[in-house]
């Protein structure tokens, strides 16, 4: 894939996760930030994807696999505030 294809598919998914959220369309904010975070190459894209997954399985009651999405996010990018933030609200079972 081109760098410039890459780039358009990673904007229109962007786009539909952020209209799916706005929807409150759990399922398919977690089918678009799946796609996403197979996609993205460089850190800091891979991180916002799996955080973007971690949000949508949160969305949809699964906590566990939420908390793990948001521990991946950090891993990759251990700067990333909204990961951080999510994983201390999640209460530990």
């Amino acid at each position: 894939m081109s760098p410039r294809d890459h780039h358009r598919i990673t904007a229109t998914l962007r786009a539909q996760y952020r209209e799916a959220a706005a929807a409150s369309d759990s399922p398919r904010c977690r089918e678009l930030a799946e796609k996403m975070a197979g996609l993205e190459r460089d850190n800091g894209a891979a991180a916002e994807a799996v955080y973007a997954l971690g949000f949508a399985l949160e969305m949809l009651g699964e906590r566990d696999q939420a908390r793990r999405q948001y521990e991946t996010a950090l891993i990759i990018d251990r700067t990333h505030l909204k990961a951080r933030r999510r994983l201390a609200l999640i209460p530990i079972l």
